[in-house]
């Protein structure tokens, strides 16, 4: 769940999810995932552009979290996780197939080198 800027600093890192669990309901959705060195999260997501929140387990940390999703094709469901105070967030894409087959991908928002160049040219001489 958590960027990969994010990530490194840990000495037990999360990681590599290994289920997912949709819980819809009439105006909202709770996501629960495990994760490499974490317990059982659940995450509130709020659709139509309306965050919800959320604390979930990672790793070693406690994060607090805003989501939300939306339907961005008949079959494609897009999930943003923003891990609150923290420089990257994720989105998820969820592509449903026939016979119940479920395309997952994922992206963290800055990506790893965007981070890396903030750092270098604006945050090292401080």
């Amino acid at each position: 769940m958590l960027g990969s800027g994010n990530n490194f600093y840990l000495s037990a890192r999360a990681g590599k999810i290994n289920s997912f669990c949709f819980k819809f309901s009439e105006d909202s959705l709770q996501v629960e995932f495990t994760e490499k060195n974490s317990p059982k999260a659940v995450v509130n997501v709020g659709l139509d552009g309306e965050y919800l929140f959320s604390e979930i387990s990672l790793s070693e940390l406690t994060v607090p979290v805003a989501s939300y999703g939306s339907w961005i094709r008949e079959n494609v469901f897009k999930l943003t996780v923003v891990p609150q105070n923290m420089a990257q967030y994720r989105e998820f894409f969820f592509r449903f197939l026939p016979k119940g087959v479920v395309h997952v991908t994922s992206r963290a928002k800055p990506g790893f080198k965007d981070l890396f160049e903030f750092y270098l040219f604006f945050v090292k001489d401080h």
